[in-house]
């Protein structure tokens, strides 16, 4: 017996009351042993959960049950219990914050899902919303369509807007797709830095194509970059698409650019012009009749099951190919080449033997490994691009990669000597025009992880280098310390075309770091260090006493300082140190210490 168990003493049965099948009194026992039933304690036979039911009332006993034990039935309850549970189950009120809570999140689940409206009618769907909570009726699909999703996009519109805003340049990736209903649609999406240092990519747009002329797309781009205020002053904006000469076209009537190749794309192009090599043709054809078989035939099916379990071989099936997707032909032959020992051992069984399906010979499979060989580095970059968020930034580093892997081999067959000279010459004239190289290679110099630009030569890599540095120094921001203001450094300037952003004397500091090492500076005027170890050691001291929760509250105060510089034209304000250290300081005696300067 387990003696988790609390002991249950039955109801006497003068209590009439339903609730009492449900519940027994509590036995207790003396440190004598003697056994006592407790009349004011009762016991829940479901989870033994101790209830008061002091002078008889069962109300306690009631409320247990309808808020523990909901699935219990109460026909026979008298008048008195049905208020609690009738009031459990009055319906929410439609202006109710809790059912405006969960309309909105069912718009949620429409927009971010792409449900159709017509989904909050079905059976399924109100089951679980009545489940969930019973007292909400489920607006009609109306509703939704004519009030909740539009006023979801206007509030998403509305974030995306301020974030745009605030982007200091943004991208565009126009991309053409057709439904299965023959419908033509271009989508454009948007690319940028938010406030918050997070890479934002919101599709902006989704309009109908019905010609699919160049001036028809550009002028769908113009109605995008005016609708979003997408126009920066002495700014580009860089689009990505496909390769159509129809889209390319209209990025120049649009006045865009530089206008960048889908590197996706271009790779798909390259490995579909491979696959069409008239041996590797014909090897894809034969593995597909092969794959086709096995899914046709369950008898097939289950005997190449068995042959995997003899063999040890991994249980899988053959793989079937899509043959306009390069990469679904690859996985094609690879499963093939895992799997050849178990299928030619299922063809050879009688149950299932069939002249017209053989499996590959020697020399073809010898063509299937070459052709793995050759289309494996494209596989694996295709995978990197879709699996991470891509940048233009690895366009050229991975597209000398590839052509680095494409370089003739003295071990090569004639079909893998053929397919590298495919890919080669569909490579290599591929962003090669002057400015868009240009382009391309300052944005790989920019990135972290190419910045050492191992795909150039050393003479290129300085040319990007100095061009970079030039572009960077063109305007250079810095305050009238002498240390900046001293002759010589305003002849190197010169001499360099090195132009400074104007300064006005006595301008406050609008990094917030420049605020700590003021309030440093000012700490270390007490103290008088003998040598450079003991001032690094008092320096550490100081900036220790910083806390991050100081650190974000100077942050978040800097707007208020912006605020203030702007209205004063760029000169001093007399006040902001000092409310810059409020913010920063809670200790009144630092206060009145720190209150004594201004900037």
């Amino acid at each position: 017996m387990d003696t988790n168990i609390p002991e249950i003493e039955d109801a006497p049965s003068s209590l009439k009351s339903v609730v009492w099948k449900h519940f027994g009194l509590a036995v207790n026992y003396t440190n004598s042993g003697q056994r006592v039933v407790n009349r004011r304690k009762a016991v829940c036979r479901l989870c033994f959960t101790e209830v008061g039911c002091l002078t008889g009332s069962t109300s306690n006993l009631m409320s247990h049950l309808l808020r523990h034990h909901p699935f219990l039935s109460f026909e026979n309850t008298p008048s008195q219990h049905r208020k609690p549970l009738s009031a459990y189950k009055q319906p929410l009120a439609a202006g109710s914050d809790r059912a405006a809570a969960i309309t909105d999140a069912i718009g949620v689940f429409i927009a971010a899902d792409m449900r159709p409206c017509s989904v909050v009618e079905n059976t399924g769907f109100k089951h679980l919303l009545n489940v969930l909570d019973p007292r909400y009726k489920v607006p009609t699909r109306e509703h939704f369509s004519s009030a909740v999703v539009p006023a979801l996009y206007k509030q998403t519109r509305a974030v995306v807007i301020y974030e745009l805003s605030a982007a200091p340049s943004v991208a565009l990736t126009v991309e053409e797709w057709t439904l299965r209903a023959t419908e033509s649609y271009l989508t454009v999406t948007a690319h940028y830095i938010s406030p918050d240092w997070e890479m934002k990519s919101p599709v902006l747009q989704t309009r109908p194509v019905y010609e699919h002329k160049s001036t028809n797309y550009a002028e769908k781009l113009k109605e995008v970059v005016a609708d979003w205020s997408l126009e920066r002053p002495r700014c580009t904006i860089p689009v990505t698409s496909d390769n159509a000469k129809n889209i390319v076209s209209a990025v120049l009537e649009a006045g865009l650019g530089p206008q960048i190749d889908c590197f996706a794309h271009t790779i798909n192009l390259a490995a579909q012009k491979a696959t069409a090599v008239s041996q590797v043709s014909r090897l894809l054809g034969k593995i597909r009749r092969l794959a086709s078989f096995f899914h046709r035939s369950t008898a097939a099916a289950h005997i190449l099951l068995t042959k995997q379990e003899m063999l040890e071989v991994s249980k899988q099936p053959l793989v079937h190919d899509v043959p306009s997707r390069w990469i679904s032909s690859f996985d094609m032959v690879e499963r093939y080449i895992e799997q050849q020992v178990a299928v030619h051992s299922a063809l050879t069984e009688k149950a299932i033997k069939n002249k017209d399906i053989v499996s590959l010979t020697d020399k073809e499979m010898a063509v299937a490994e070459g052709v793995i060989e050759v289309l494996k580095p494209l596989r694996i970059i295709a995978t990197i691009i879709t699996e991470s968020t891509p940048s233009v930034s690895m366009i050229l580093p991975l597209k000398t990669r590839i052509l680095k892997s494409m370089e003739r081999d003295d071990g090569d067959s004639a079909t893998v000597r053929e397919m590298k000279a495919v890919i080669t010459g569909n490579l290599q004239d591929r962003y090669s025009g002057d400015d868009l190289q240009e382009f391309l290679h300052k944005c790989t110099a920019l990135d972290p992880r190419f910045k050492s630009l191992p795909h150039v030569d050393r003479a290129c890599r300085q040319r990007i280098y100095d061009t970079l540095t030039k572009e960077i120094m063109a305007n250079i921001e810095q305050d009238n310390a002498p240390c900046h203001t001293a002759r010589s450094i305003k002849v190197w300037m010169k001499d360099h075309q090195i132009k400074t952003l104007s300064w006005t004397d006595q301008s406050p500091d609008l990094n917030p770091i420049e605020i700590l090492w003021n309030v440093i500076k000012r700490k270390m005027d007490g103290h008088k260090p003998s040598n450079k170890a003991k001032l690094l050691e008092c320096l550490h001291q100081q900036c220790h006493k910083f806390t991050q929760q100081q650190c974000e509250r100077l942050v978040e105060s800097m707007p208020r300082c912006m605020k203030t510089t702007i209205e004063n034209q760029g000169f001093s304000t007399k006040y902001c140190f000092l409310n810059i250290i409020i913010v920063l300081f809670k200790n009144k005696y630092e206060l009145v210490f720190f209150a004594l300067f201004e900037v």
